[in-house]
């Protein structure tokens, strides 16, 4: 059970979930402390990573002033967590920088969809939910032979 609340806490979306107390501490959405956390995963030991990206090559972070406003009231007892949010632009972008470089380096392999993925971050819309599932196989099954090479 501990397991599960711990993965409640992990994705509770900032503005749009509550705060998730867990074993006495806080958790909200791990990806705004660490969007794509292949530092983390080298830290670890892991060398050669799978990285699976939501967003096109080419894509920049950019910072959300309305929803930056809006974390520094709702959140202000949390800095931080608000100082997370405001700067999660650069660390995302900083650590997208260096999946590119690993990647050509061919220390990772990645898999992004080939365009921007028409969704919005929260949606009921079976038939968008379905394409953009339909889409992410397609993609995976022109991937699969370079990912079955890459993994040896």
């Amino acid at each position: 059970q501990a397991f599960l609340d711990y993965l409640a806490g992990s994705i509770s979306i900032p503005l749009i979930s509550t705060v998730k107390k867990v074993g006495g501490r806080r958790f909200l959405d791990g990806g705004i402390a660490d969007s794509i956390p292949v530092a983390r995963a080298h830290e670890d030991g892991f060398d050669r990573q799978v990285v699976v990206l939501t967003q096109p090559t080419g894509f920049q972070k950019r910072l959300s002033t309305p929803a930056a406003l809006l974390s520094s009231v709702i959140y202000r007892r949390y800095p931080a967590f608000v100082e997370a949010v405001k700067t999660r632009p650069d660390r995302y972008n900083e650590a997208l920088e260096r999946v590119m470089e690993e990647e050509a380096a061919g220390n990772f392999f990645v898999i992004r969809p080939e365009s921007p993925i028409e969704m919005p971050r929260i949606s009921t819309d079976k038939k968008k939910l379905q394409a953009a599932y339909d889409a992410g196989v397609r993609r995976m099954n022109d991937l699969l032979p370079a990912l079955r090479r890459f993994l040896g």
